[in-house]
């Protein structure tokens, strides 16, 4: 019961913290006009990382993230999608179960001795999935034992006449490490041309391990041409905003979790609000060492 109390408590402290205009505002899958509706995603690196590396980590931290999601379900404003990193510890599969999105893929596998920690949560049907593994030398550390990769998700939306593509990514940590972030992200940009229609609207979201000062930020924008949300988000006269509470500087500069689009041309896609959610402890300590990232975007044809 104490927990239940301190998550609930939680929840109502992150609404004023990140604005009652953001988190609050009922946008799942919300209707805008004839053609054109709006979704809300959300990106999370969840810290679950297995008990070999670390076994005193409290995994109830899980559940609660799921708990939490599906309160914001019961209120209408929860992530249509929902993009998880990390999610390697069994115990993960608690914060999934509690968080009741009824489809759901996991991607990549290998035969390395931890998986990818990617997951995919939606409220809608997921249609068609593939995935990538990064080269088996382009890593370092303790990211060497896991499947290392990115998947990609087609998701068909009520309504929506264009199926929405989007990929999960989890790169190399650690900033000495960039020759092999580098090597992943030039994956990656092969397998964006590959999964992305050129006329369809299109989402990456993930922790990326990279920021705008670094050169593989750069070159991942040079080499797959996408638009990075948080640099929309940031500019005047956007349209899009940036929710009150959330450090400018965490949508872009300072972040190591980011959102990139294909803006289309047949489908479109549009951002209209980024802010960091999941900012508040719960219970006396922070559900991750991550903040979540949240976009809501409008889509039209």
């Amino acid at each position: 019961m104490k927990r239940t109390v301190f998550a609930l408590a939680a929840l109502a402290m992150g609404f004023s913290a990140a604005s009652l205009g953001f988190v609050s505002e009922a946008h799942a899958l919300k209707q805008t006009g004839p053609r054109s509706v709006r979704i809300r995603v959300l990106t999370y690196n969840i810290k679950g990382l297995p008990a070999l590396i670390n076994p005193s980590y409290d995994t109830r931290r899980y559940e609660d993230i799921g708990r939490i999601l599906a309160k914001r379900k019961e209120l209408g404003t929860a992530p249509d999608i929902v993009l998880l990193q990390e999610s390697f510890d069994e115990k993960t599969a608690d914060l999934r179960a509690a968080a009741k999105y009824p489809y759901s893929a996991q991607w990549p596998s290998s035969q390395k001795v931890i998986n990818s920690g990617l997951f995919v949560l939606s409220d809608f049907p997921i249609e068609a999935k593939s995935s990538i593994l990064y080269g088996d030398a382009d890593c370092g550390t303790w990211d060497c034992f896991a499947s290392k990769g990115a998947q990609a998700v087609r998701v068909r939306l009520p309504g929506v006449p264009y199926p929405l593509t989007l990929i999960n990514t989890h790169t190399q940590s650690g900033t000495k490490y960039e020759a092999a972030r580098s090597a992943q992200l030039k994956d990656l940009a092969r397998y964006v041309r590959d999964s992305f229609p050129s006329n369809l609207a299109s989402i990456l979201a993930g922790d990326l391990n990279t920021t705008p000062s670094q050169a593989t930020f750069r070159q991942f924008e040079g080499d797959t041409g996408l638009t990075s949300v948080g640099r929309v988000c940031l500019t005047e006269k956007s349209g899009c905003v940036v929710a009150n509470g959330t450090d400018r500087q965490m949508v872009l500069e300072k972040s190591l979790d980011h959102f990139f689009i294909q803006p289309g041309t047949v489908l479109h896609i549009k951002p209209i609000v980024v802010g960091r959610t999941f900012a508040q402890p719960v219970g006396g300590r922070m559900l991750s060492d991550h903040l979540g990232y949240e976009a809501i975007y409008e889509l039209s044809w």
